[in-house]
């Protein structure tokens, strides 16, 4: 097959996918990924593969298939292992936390973006990590690592300067506030979170 049709038609099935995630036809978004996976397979194109297979894995959570999507995602990791490509390398192990979380695996998750820490510099994954972790820790009833945490991904999402994530995080916090009846310290949170939507739509 010539390349130009190769390129032309994973193209079409990519494009086909994130049109059918959109609308919300799941199934439809997994057959396309998976004919782009044959394709890309066939021909050897590694790093195009890893990331249809994180395509595929994100689809079957939203087709609640965890233990499905961690099998797929950890195909991926292999891959993008075995390029050298460290920055996928760390964004496929914080899907895979995300999907042991989602399976209840509380330890496993948290040895994984524990994982992720040591090996990132960058403040916008720490911040996402960090967003993890707190989730983790109020699974493990583990209130003051939680709190902790929430504040670590807000330090970073604030000096990665992502507004929309610094106002996730905010939020997230003050409703954790609000669990432990700091509802001053709730306030101030959603405040901050107004100023930024001020200043965004300025």
């Amino acid at each position: 097959m010539n390349k130009n049709i190769i390129a032309d038609t994973l193209m079409t099935y990519n494009k086909q996918g994130v049109l059918a995630l959109s609308s919300g036809e799941y199934e439809k978004a997994l057959e396309c990924f998976k004919k782009s996976y044959y394709i890309e397979n066939e021909i050897k194109l590694s790093q195009e593969k890893g990331k249809t297979l994180i395509n595929i894995a994100n689809t079957m959570m939203l087709l609640n298939k965890p233990e499905q999507a961690l099998e797929t995602a950890d195909e991926a990791l292999d891959i993008f292992k075995q390029l050298n490509y460290k920055q996928d390398y760390l964004l496929t192990l914080l899907l895979i936390a995300n999907i042991q979380l989602h399976l209840n695996n509380f330890k496993k998750s948290e040895i994984i973006l524990l994982k992720i820490l040591k090996e990132t510099l960058k403040d916008n994954l720490k911040g996402e990590v960090y967003l993890r972790l707190h989730e983790v820790y109020l699974k493990k009833q583990k209130k003051y690592q939680a709190q902790e945490s929430i504040t670590k991904a807000i330090q970073h999402f604030e000096k990665s300067n992502q507004k929309n994530k610094l106002s996730q995080a905010l939020l997230i916090r003050a409703d954790f506030f609000k669990t432990i009846n700091r509802a001053d310290l709730a306030a101030m949170d959603l405040n901050k979170i107004n100023y930024l939507s001020n200043e965004v739509t300025l």
